[in-house]
């Protein structure tokens, strides 16, 4: 054998053994494993199953097995993955992005060919191999367990404008969202929100419906310098993929003067068609809505010589107060909320009310003391809160009501009403 060709099996025999070494230490991390479900480019439903090794796609014939791994805070795992089709080897750089439990962001160079005793790092050159501007998302086929606290959390009415099929905004104060979580609660209630879409009759594009969403997590990013928040639900019921799944998007901390969030959704398993909260598939704009139950509808009244408007210094903040005949609104300056007190019972000299704060699922009881003064002014005290629920509500008597001011007052700060 000549000595050129012995030194060229020599070194096909070595760079044989690095590719097996590369491969047989490249092992996709666990939080990408399982079954995907994502959108191609030309609007086809894509499945995709990831193991440790790499990943088979329902639209491809061969499988990519994973050659090169490396992580990096700014491009998230970047993968080198290799075709098994012998006849049309490719190798390609993949960026994987993981956002939530359910939910990856995929982005994937062209085909390269050559160069593979490269490092990952040079050759996954970002901007050379792998475009910025195509983004899929996938979605978890089997979701695990995301609470929906940072996605919605209370109660809503909304508006809402599709892009398609035209007529406008449809502004039905029956539409509403309910995201009402129970704290440690093992119930599917902390998973779950239900939208309800009422039409309207001068819209086409308007619909009555129900539809009942899982979570599948939030999470940030930047956009022009501006952050966004978003999140990804899934449809409890409907069984087609592309349907099933949707994209949320809203600019985090909005803060307007009439208290309304504005959000864009998806009409399709697909992130990228949102990129502005005014220009969506569907435009959503939330407003929060008091609880509405036998709870908090008032059952006492209070004295007239109270009714008017007040204003009182609280430890944190200043508010202005609004007493009806039956209730006692609380609007502090430094938040959008209101707080609501509804009269319920008066044993002696105090008042059992119903708390709530807007927006907000949760009712507690109250004991309540207003007493005025030769000034004018009026001291306002209240009790440590009770929680009560619709369900025990009803079978409460005097005795309950009694035993929920005893002692409640014990830790309670003295406030004084002025006249606004």
């Amino acid at each position: 054998m000549e000595g050129s060709s012995y030194l060229a099996i020599l070194f096909t025999v070595f760079l044989t053994q690095i590719k097996y070494a590369q491969s047989a230490g490249c092992q996709i991390p666990a939080d990408f494993h399982g079954s995907w479900f994502s959108m191609g480019q030309a609007g086809e439903g894509v499945t995709t199953n990831v193991d440790g090794n790499g990943w088979k796609q329902s639209t491809e014939a061969s499988r990519l097995t994973c050659q090169q791994i490396h992580k990096n805070d700014v491009t998230g795992t970047t993968v080198l993955m290799k075709s098994e089709d012998s006849s049309n080897t490719c190798t390609y750089c993949i960026n994987l992005f993981y956002r939530t439990s359910n939910i990856i962001q995929v982005r994937q160079g062209p085909c390269l060919r050559g160069n593979e005793g490269m490092h990952i790092t040079q050759r996954c050159n970002t901007e050379s191999h792998i475009p910025n501007d195509v983004l899929s998302t996938f979605f978890r086929t089997t979701p695990r367990v995301e609470n929906c606290k940072s996605t919605f959390d209370g109660l809503y009415t909304f508006s809402y404008e599709a892009a398609s099929g035209g007529g406008g905004v449809c502004n039905n104060p029956g539409s509403r969202i309910k995201a009402c979580q129970d704290p440690g609660s093992s119930y599917v209630d902390n998973q779950v929100f239900l939208m309800t879409y009422k039409s309207c009759p001068d819209v086409s594009a308007s619909m009555d419906k129900k539809v009942r969403y899982q979570c599948m997590g939030s999470w940030s990013a930047k956009m022009s310098g501006v952050t966004y928040k978003f999140a990804a639900i899934a449809d409890t019921v409907e069984k087609d993929n592309k349907e099933k799944y949707k994209c949320l998007m809203t600019i985090e901390n909005q803060r307007n003067e009439d208290k309304k969030i504005r959000w864009a959704m998806s009409r399709f398993a697909d992130c990228s068609s949102l990129n502005s909260i005014f220009a969506a598939p569907l435009r959503l704009v939330l407003a929060p809505r008091a609880l509405s139950t036998p709870i908090t509808q008032a059952k006492c009244k209070l004295p007239p010589t109270l009714k008017g408007d007040w204003s009182v210094e609280l430890v944190e903040y200043n508010a202005r107060v609004k007493i009806t005949e039956d209730k006692l609104i609380l609007k502090p300056d430094a938040v959008d909320t209101e707080i609501s007190y509804s009269c319920q019972s008066k044993p002696g000299s105090i008042y059992v009310m119903t708390k709530t704060i807007e927006g907000k699922c949760e009712a507690t009881l109250v004991c309540v003391q207003l007493e005025p003064k030769k000034d004018g002014s009026v001291t306002f005290m209240v009790g440590m809160p009770t929680t009560v629920n619709a369900n025990t509500y009803p079978n409460l008597q005097q005795n309950d009501f009694l035993s929920v001011c005893s002692g409640s007052f014990l830790r309670s700060k003295v406030y004084k009403l002025t006249a606004s």
